[in-house]
């Protein structure tokens, strides 16, 4: 099954709480808002970033998340293994 790095830039998220709103499966919003990775999927979270890995059932919810992503803070990449 194809996997994807999914990456919030915590830095360019406004707090708008549309990507867990969307996708609440992948994504929830921290103590102030920000829009971060769930821990079951996470990899790896900082004060700047909050990425997490995916399989191909997610994909759609979180492309919706990242399209309705009104500062594009959400990034998909395919990994190829």
């Amino acid at each position: 099954m194809p996997e994807y790095k999914v990456t919030v830039h915590r830095g360019v998220c406004i707090a708008c709480r549309q990507a867990p709103s969307i996708c609440p499966i992948v994504f929830e919003s921290d103590q102030y808002g920000k829009t971060i990775v769930k821990e079951e999927f996470r990899i790896r979270q900082n004060s700047r970033i909050s990425e997490g890995i995916i399989g191909d059932d997610l994909l759609k919810c979180v492309e919706e998340a990242a399209k309705k992503c009104p500062v594009s803070a959400i990034k998909i990449e395919k990994l190829e293994h």
